[in-house]
């Protein structure tokens, strides 16, 4: 594994972090649908071991065209939204 292929992981585990934190506050404060919440985990959880896997076979170059094409696809929606 090359260094950008260590970079993604680490970004992936400290997302997954953040995530975590983040709706354990969010499940403290505000009240959760806890239907949404099952029917929602394992998709993405099967979403994000699969990208983890595939991530670690892309080229390097390939894997960084990825990420930015997602990146900016989400921003565009966003500010669309």
């Amino acid at each position: 594994m090359d260094g950008f292929h260590r970079l993604n992981a680490l970004k992936v585990a400290l997302i997954g972090v953040i995530n975590l934190l983040a709706a354990v506050i969010f499940a403290v404060l505000a009240p959760v649908s806890w239907s949404v919440v099952l029917a929602l985990l394992p998709g993405a959880l099967i979403g994000g071991l699969l990208e983890a896997r595939l991530a670690r076979w892309l080229p390097a170059g390939l894997l960084r065209v990825l990420i930015i094409a997602a990146r900016l696809v989400a921003a565009v929606r966003l500010l669309l939204d």
